[in-house]
């Protein structure tokens, strides 16, 4: 069976896709003893892929869903960080990997695999994947608010918006409310509230597309199947051509 270069690489180096093309593009990647600069180049079963002179294999590809406590760092090493999401989990799965962001002081689900062409899908903005949060902010929101943040707010260059903003409570000057984003720049959703006049005091993700936190406890994880996530979270894609690889 075919597939394509950058594919195969992100599968076996546990990259994700965008990464992959770019190392592909570098000339890290070799076919068959030769340098190929081409990310999409079908390649076969047979074929010898090296990646920075080390031959590359299929591995088992691995897949969590974990509820990340607030203070810890999305991230898989940092010298400056008190915890990582990697602190979380034994030694015999340090290749994982986060799929996407959630910064140090928000909490809820994270999905850890080492297929980066599933973190590529989950977390690329064409895909338009949506994460649901549950919102805590000091003030009142008004509806105003929620319709300045699905048209969306300019912050420092970066086009800011939510695809949904629902109040779901206010009490004692306090808003609590649900927000849907289909893409996540660096801490978007703190951002976007800043321009609107206020300070979240508390954001958890609470899902990614139909794959929900539930009763997964602060630094609790689960080991779920590679077809329960592409039918929880990519099955929008179903009929997307490019799934077969």
């Amino acid at each position: 069976m075919e597939t394509r270069l950058n594919v195969y690489l992100a599968r076996t180096a546990g990259l994700s896709r965008r990464q992959a093309d770019k190392c592909i593009q570098e000339g890290k990647v070799s076919l068959n003893g030769n340098v190929v600069r081409q990310p999409f180049l079908r390649i076969k079963a047979s074929d010898s892929v090296t990646f920075e002179g080390k031959l590359l294999a299929v591995r088992r590809q691995q897949y969590f869903i974990f509820h990340k406590p607030q203070g810890v760092t999305t991230t898989r090493k940092d010298p400056f960080a008190a915890k990582t999401v990697m602190d979380f989990f034994p030694k015999q799965l340090s290749q994982l990997f986060p799929v996407g962001r959630l910064d140090k002081n928000s909490g809820g689900l994270l999905i850890m695999t080492n297929d980066g062409d599933l973190c590529h899908r989950v977390t690329h903005p064409k895909f338009a994947i949506e994460k649901e949060y549950r919102v805590t902010v000091n003030g009142i929101l008004k509806a105003d608010d929620c319709r300045k943040a699905q048209g969306g707010i300019y912050d420092n260059g970066d086009f800011l918006k939510v695809k949904s903003m629902i109040i779901l409570k206010q009490a004692k000057g306090i808003t609590f409310c649900k927000v849907i984003v289909c893409e996540g720049k660096k801490r978007h959703i703190r951002r976007l509230f800043k321009q609107l006049g206020f300070t979240v005091r508390d954001l958890v993700r609470m899902r990614i597309g139909a794959l929900e936190l539930k009763m997964l406890r602060a630094g609790e994880y689960r080991e779920v199947s590679r077809n329960l996530l592409y039918e929880k979270v990519l099955f929008k894609l179903k009929k997307d051509k490019t799934m077969v690889g």
